[in-house]
């Protein structure tokens, strides 16, 4: 895939901004642009990831806590593996970058965002060599990020519009550029006398300069602006004549309080409805449930669009809103979003007295997975019981077959599933996708080239100081969700460590990515280096340290460390810079060691070359001529293999 456009024309990231609001806070905020994951093809130079973006951190001293995406879309990164796993806060808004600037609810929950974050700083006494820093991005990190940040500086800091867009410009240029942004923003502040509109880069010339209603009217814009699909300026258009959410009309707007808790689930309101008897505002929804003799002090939106109500300021006094994005319409809630739901609602029942609203677009099946997740594992009902009680609260309660398995899959895995009939004004395709869920997911192909490889190869023994280690080069296990007619999975790995023990297992993929770790009888180290890619020093010293401890920690005799990635060229590179390193064999008796072992031996021609480099900047016995005369392609493979 290729990246947005322009996306290698702005900076990778930019310096800090102050945001702390307290004495003694050391918050800062850091402004980038949106990084890509590795399904997108990018020169080598401009390569960005997640990863990267945490690792460039680091190297500045600073701490990153905590990421703040503003992007339309998921389709850059999966936030919760690239950050909320490595103990990073992941906090999505989705801004649309088409047009206006961003709704006034995005701005009260940016400010709240990095209001609380910094308290929490207070409260903790921060102290460390490394600053503490959020990170916020759009998909260039200039407009969008911009706006929400000079609206945090204008109202949390005082500054003047002026002020607070020097400052932003100086931390991250050539600063916010879109002409309508900053317009707006002098325009709503009553310092038009001040207004000065920036200067553009060549790369934005005739982009960022059209007024808000030619901006409506291009669809190159949304095709260039935002991380949207191609068509988003039409589909954005559709939406607005459309208004309804897809079967808003067809469920009550309101269901009944759920039995053994406070939650009032609902479909959600809407700010303009004008058909009746369909008109379900934000105050049809307060007299509605008062009328029933509830007493909402809590509503959390769950939906995944601002545009449904953006004026919830206008809610009543002693009622709050709390916006939890989760992973799109389609998508059960993760993990992470059961525990940010969670807790929300232990907060406020420390707090208040009242019931809780909570809705996505139907209040049916996102709604219902987080209350039954809260029956289960805060009340203890079974699960069964659990989502009776929401069905009866409910109607119809959850139907989609991938909910029903997440739940069960968390909950009950032994129990029987049963899936609901699917409601009447469901459309054909509903059906058709509830049918094909219904029947269990398609299993995945095998990796290529995985089914020729062997399981296991023989061990490969060094000699280092601290004493021997077997190292076992092996392909990647896979469980049931890939396709049958192999045999190599976590129980035939447990086979065969019932009959040659092993003491630890290195794996270079995603965690999960192909199995569950948990499932492995050893411990399991994950050492993530990106597909194609030639391991970093820093990577394979983590490799190096793993095997020290582990050396450390058995008692006696030789440690045996199985060692894989999806087919081997990445794994290979490990253990044969291990054994040059650590073990000082030469380069071609190392190779000649693994392809024995693991015959044909899979390594990629680039990782070969970078070892050669290593192993000669090694040597005292080397020029610096001879060794920068070797070809030191490390982006990955070259035209002689794939991995």
């Amino acid at each position: 895939m290729k990246p947005p456009e322009h996306w290698d024309d702005v900076p990778k990231m930019g310096g800090c901004i102050p945001v702390g609001t307290h004495p003694g806070s050391t918050a800062q905020i850091v402004c980038a642009r949106v990084p890509l994951d590795e399904k997108y093809c990018v020169a080598q130079r401009h390569v960005w990831t997640p990863f990267d973006l945490l690792e460039t951190c680091f190297e500045q001293k600073q701490s990153v806590h905590m990421v703040i995406d503003l992007t339309n879309t998921f389709k850059y990164y999966d936030g919760q593996r690239e950050f909320h796993e490595r103990n990073v806060e992941y906090v999505k808004m989705k801004v649309e970058g088409f047009a206006d600037v961003p709704s006034e609810s995005i701005v009260r929950r940016f400010i709240k965002v990095l209001t609380e974050w910094d308290k929490c700083l207070i409260a903790e006494n921060h102290k460390s060599d490394y600053a503490p820093v959020a990170v916020v991005h759009c998909t260039h990190g200039l407009n969008r990020t911009g706006y929400l940040v000079v609206r945090y500086l204008i109202e949390a800091k005082g500054l003047s519009v002026k002020e607070a867009l020097a400052e932003f410009a100086a931390a991250r240029p050539p600063g916010l550029i879109k002409h309508m942004y900053v317009t707006k923003l002098y325009e709503m502040f009553s310092q038009t006398h001040e207004l000065e509109l920036p200067v553009l880069p060549a790369w934005a010339q005739k982009k960022y300069d059209r007024s808000q209603a030619q901006l409506a009217r291009a669809d190159k814009f949304a095709r260039t602006e935002d991380d949207s699909a191609p068509d988003a300026g039409k589909k954005k258009r559709q939406r607005e004549r459309k208004r309804f959410p897809d079967h808003w009309t067809e469920v009550a707007p309101m269901g009944n309080v759920v039995a053994g808790t406070n939650f009032l689930p609902l479909r959600t309101p809407l700010d303009v409805a004008d058909k009746e008897p369909h008109i379900w505002r934000p105050a049809d929804f307060i007299a509605a449930q008062a009328a029933a003799g509830h007493d909402v002090r809590l509503a959390i939106d769950l939906s995944d669009a601002d545009e449904h109500y953006e004026h919830y300021e206008q809610l009543p006094d002693g009622l709050a809103r709390e916006k939890l994005v989760l992973e799109g319409r389609d998508g059960c809630p993760s993990p992470r979003d059961v525990d940010t739901f969670l807790a929300m609602v232990a907060t406020f029942e420390e707090t208040s007295v009242g019931h809780i609203a909570v809705h996505s677009a139907l209040g049916l099946n996102r709604t219902g997975f987080l209350i039954v997740c809260y029956l289960v594992r805060v009340k203890r009902v079974p699960l069964a019981q659990a989502l009776e009680a929401f069905a009866v609260a409910r109607p119809p309660g959850i139907f989609r077959p991938a909910c029903i398995d997440a739940l069960h899959a968390l909950f009950a895995p032994e129990s029987p599933k049963v899936y609901p009939e699917l409601p009447a004004w469901a459309t054909s395709r509903s059906r058709r996708k509830h049918d094909k869920e219904a029947e269990g997911p398609r299993l995945a192909e095998h990796p290529p080239s995985w089914d020729d490889l062997p399981t296991m190869g023989a061990p490969i023994v060094a000699e280092t100081a601290a004493g021997f280690v077997h190292l076992l080069p092996m392909k990647t296990l896979l469980d049931d969700r890939f396709v049958g007619g192999h045999s190599w999975g976590p129980a035939d790995f447990a086979a065969f460590h019932a009959a040659a023990p092993v003491d630890a297992v290195v794996c270079v993929d995603d965690r999960g990515q192909f199995y569950e770790p948990t499932a492995l009888p050893v411990p399991y180290f994950n050492l993530r280096v990106r597909s194609r890619h030639v391991p970093r020093e820093d990577e394979v010293a983590l490799f190096v340290a793993f095997v020290a401890e582990t050396m450390a920690a058995k008692a006696e005799g030789p440690v045996r460390i199985v060692v894989h990635c999806t087919v081997g060229s990445r794994s290979a590179y490990l253990i044969l810079h291990y054994l040059t390193r650590q073990a000082g064999m030469q380069l071609d008796d190392a190779l000649a060691k693994y392809q024995a072992a693991y015959p044909p031996g899979p390594i990629v021609k680039a990782m070969l070359n970078r070892l050669q480099f290593v192993s000669k900047r090694s040597s005292p016995d080397v020029a610096a001529a001879d060794v920068a005369s070797l070809d030191l392609r490390t982006d990955g493979v070259d035209n002689d293999g794939k991995e």
